[in-house]
């Protein structure tokens, strides 16, 4: 038995609060469980006891975009920062509100960015062990840019420096070690990738910079994506070859990564939408994505090691080597591949 100072299951249940909820709820949870018994009883008491306290909100920017948290200033206490932008000057900030550990916030602290600050990511550019900002700024086809912030590691910023992100209107920010060389990686989604199709809808872009690993950035190197590209991107390695890939959810692409930083040529989604995430949902050890309104689209990618299962099973029964054997993969689904074996004698 371990001891504890905290109130138990039991004493909790026979408080007056909790009590008046359970005597409402025998009331009805018969009609609506029927004859599934107590597990679903319970089930729905739980569900009837969640509540969360009322909302607190903390001033920052006008006309915020995006948050993250993080801790800021190494204190062991989550933090936030957000993205804004003013309307009527179009100046871009983010403002970081310190934590207390309590749920509650210290002021916003600003630091200026670029104009029409959107997105924005948090991580360790120049391997200092203090958190870094990356803001995407979406200033029109006249000023297009990323704004690198590097953290002091007391919540407080270093000015930014800007780069160019490589098309127009860049609406998102990801992080990620795309070449592999343990450094962390821009990528960037612009709404167009040239002047022209801003107005006309016709293309947008991913672009890379690769971290140089002490802050600094190299140039943008663009991949167009069929219409144009406002919403958010996510990193992953969806067909299980080691390197990361990127899919965006308002382009409807996928990138599939070479590992040294370049991208093969986008592949479609079949499904379109501002927002993207990325996660298992179906157990399978395979990051599946979800885009838009709810449209989810299941991994079916076959790794390079169930590939190469594959050629020893079908070796075997042509009773062919492998290295005679043209084998031809082509993408029919996100991730997911069509096998067509041939010999080549």
């Amino acid at each position: 038995m371990i001891a504890t100072n905290s109130p138990s299951s039991s004493s909790l249940l026979a408080s007056p609060i909790a009590a008046l909820k359970r005597s409402r709820f025998r009331g009805r949870r018969s009609q609506q469980c029927g004859a599934a018994g107590r597990a679903c009883w319970e089930a729905l008491e739980d569900r009837r006891l969640m509540s969360f306290s009322p909302a607190t909100s903390f001033p920052v920017g006008a006309n915020p975009q995006a948050v993250v948290t993080a801790d800021f200033n190494n204190d062991g206490k989550l933090d936030l920062a957000t993205s804004s932008y003013d309307d009527a000057t179009a100046d871009g900030s983010v403002s970081v509100l310190l934590g207390n550990g309590n749920g509650s916030f210290q002021p916003a602290q600003s630091s200026a960015t670029g104009p029409y600050t959107f997105s924005l990511a948090a991580g360790d550019f120049n391997a200092d062990g203090k958190l870094d900002l990356a803001t995407a700024n979406n200033g029109g086809v006249d000023n297009n840019d990323v704004s690198i912030l590097l953290g002091n590691g007391d919540g407080t910023f270093k000015p930014a420096v800007a780069y160019e992100s490589g098309g127009y209107n860049a609406a998102a920010v990801a992080l990620g070690d795309v070449n592999g060389d343990g450094k962390l990686d821009l990528l960037i989604a612009n709404q167009c990738d040239s002047a022209p199709n801003c107005s006309n809808g016709a293309s947008g872009s991913v672009s890379v910079l690769l971290g140089n690993g002490d802050g600094t950035f190299g140039g943008a190197v663009s991949i167009a994506t069929p219409g144009q590209n406002i919403g958010a991107l996510e990193i992953g390695d969806f067909n299980g070859d080691g390197m990361l890939d990127v899919a965006s959810g308002t382009g409807g692409t996928l990138l599939l990564g070479n590992g040294d930083g370049t991208f093969r040529g986008p592949l479609a989604l079949g499904a379109f939408g501002p927002g993207i995430d990325m996660a298992d949902l179906n157990g399978d050890g395979k990051p599946d994505l979800v885009v838009g309104g709810a449209t989810v689209l299941l991994n079916n990618s076959i790794s390079k090691v169930q590939l190469h299962k594959l050629l020893q099973r079908a070796q075997m029964a042509l009773k062919t080597p492998i290295g005679s054997m043209t084998t031809v993969i082509s993408v029919t689904e996100v991730g997911g591949f069509h096998l067509d074996l041939r010999n080549s004698e």
